[in-house]
């Protein structure tokens, strides 16, 4: 949606721009307006669309005086006028005021960055030159990038002071990448630590299996519900995932190794079920949110741990007794 707004305004991407830096606000101007003069052989050639950057609204010191060194001196102006206006209908002392003007410009002081605050193109002016704790940043903001490889070398070729090429969003996406192989060795790293615990306890991996696989079905089966929504796994939903598995481990190993008093196992089990019920309204409230993170995580969970309850009580003790039975008892399925 965001593009497709840019392109109707014709304004630049966000995620394509150029970072030129120094020491003061007119340095940082004066390189822009450098960067911008060789952006604009991109631009004839068909190679970039365009760009946007504050030199087009506040000109450098440098640049202004050059502009008012080409402006001509009143009198030969104003002999050059005449010339032209000889034998035409125009009356005496009609350009006075344009005379008046060019003065002015030529004489006046420059633009100074300050002169345009409290206004609309101050706002634009800033989003596009402030000044940070390590000095002046002008931003160049591109327009239909074609070849973003290739003008990332061209400046570095160019030997710019200062000047830096960002693609913000292949920037993000490898933060982001880097971020999600993290998460995901954490999730390995996790789900290892609660296998070696569960099978600290019950020294058998017969009974390992009874207790974990409900929650690994789950996490399997809540990936595939989100996919089913048309959602896209993110890193809320990976560490969602986590705390599914954390909680879902704790129904496998209540059903999975039943209370010998069955007063007990029911109020065990009804303090389960008011457990989980509230989580899974929580987690369910969560997902209603139009908040994509808060809806990553309420879907995640909400689903995950239905999942895990479900299943634990369906699969853990009958696969224990089968795994694992009595003392004294034959399986009918061994062998």
């Amino acid at each position: 949606m965001d593009q497709e707004l840019r392109t109707a305004l014709g304004a630049p991407a966000a995620s394509h721009l150029i970072v030129v830096t120094a020491a003061d606000a007119e340095t940082s101007l004066r390189r822009s307006e450098t960067v911008a003069a060789y952006l604009q052989g991109w631009v004839d050639n068909g190679r970039l669309g365009g760009f946007d950057l504050a030199a087009h609204y506040l000109p450098s010191q440098h640049t202004q005086r050059e502009r008012q060194a080409v402006l001509p001196l009143p009198e030969p102006l104003r002999a050059n006028l005449d010339t032209a206006a000889a034998g035409l209908p125009f009356q005496t002392g009609l350009f006075e005021p344009f005379l008046a003007a060019v003065e002015a410009a030529r004489t006046g002081p420059l633009l100074q960055p300050q002169d345009l605050s409290d206004t609309t193109l101050g706002l634009r002016v800033g989003s596009l030159l402030f000044q940070s704790s390590r000095g002046w940043s002008a931003l160049v903001l591109l327009k239909d990038v074609h070849d973003p490889d290739s003008l990332a070398k061209g400046l570095v070729q160019q030997s710019y002071d200062g000047v830096y090429y960002l693609d913000i969003k292949a920037e993000t996406n490898r933060l982001v990448a880097g971020f999600r192989d993290e998460m995901l060795l954490r999730l390995a790293g996790g789900a290892g630590l609660i296998v070696l615990v569960v099978w600290l306890g019950f020294k058998s991996w017969r009974l390992v299996l009874a207790a974990l696989l409900p929650v690994a079905l789950a996490i399997n089966m809540d990936v595939i519900a989100l996919l089913w929504l048309g959602e896209r796994l993110s890193l809320f939903h990976l560490v969602s995932l986590l705390l599914v598995l954390g909680i879902g481990t704790n129904y496998g190993l209540f059903f999975s190794r039943p209370e010998p008093d069955p007063v007990m196992r029911q109020r065990t089990l009804y303090g389960l079920l008011a457990c989980s019920g509230s989580t899974i309204t929580v987690f369910g409230l969560l997902a209603l949110s139009s908040l994509p993170v808060l809806k990553a995580i309420g879907q995640t969970v909400a689903i995950g741990i239905f999942s895990s309850l479900l299943l634990a009580l369906v699969l853990s003790q009958p696969l224990a007794v089968k795994l694992n039975p009595p003392a004294g008892r034959i399986d009918p399925d061994a062998g």
